[in-house]
């Protein structure tokens, strides 16, 4: 098992590019405090190595490694608008277009994510 693996290692990663991020986002609204900002990712980890970690090192189970691995970080604002709820991240393009642009798309419903 190749420890570099480890979701041990995580957690710095996760610190340092956090606080990147923030960087940033603190630089977008020095220069403009009405930004849209949009962050995203697309999943977790997907390595075997990882599953496998998760599982027989660290008492995980399948089910465990499944939310991990499907897990996105999404973070949205529109300082124009007041977000009452999570915006699934599948409908975050379809709110900033019908908001900026026009009406355009329905959003997508939990059964619709579903399919």
């Amino acid at each position: 098992m190749v420890e570099e693996y480890d979701p041990k290692y995580y957690p710095p990663q996760h610190y340092f590019t956090s606080s990147i991020i923030i960087s940033y986002i603190d630089f977008i609204l020095n220069f403009d405090p009405d930004a849209v900002i949009v962050l995203q990712s697309d999943h977790g980890p997907h390595k075997e190595e990882n599953r496998q970690l998760l599982i027989s090192k660290h008492g995980k189970n399948e089910n465990d490694v499944r939310v991990m691995q499907n897990y996105t970080v999404s973070a949205v604002r529109m300082p124009d608008m007041e977000i009452e709820q999570p915006i699934n991240p599948l409908n975050i393009t379809r709110v900033l277009i019908n908001r900026y642009v026009g009406k355009n798309y329905e959003l997508l419903t939990d059964e619709d994510v579903i399919k």
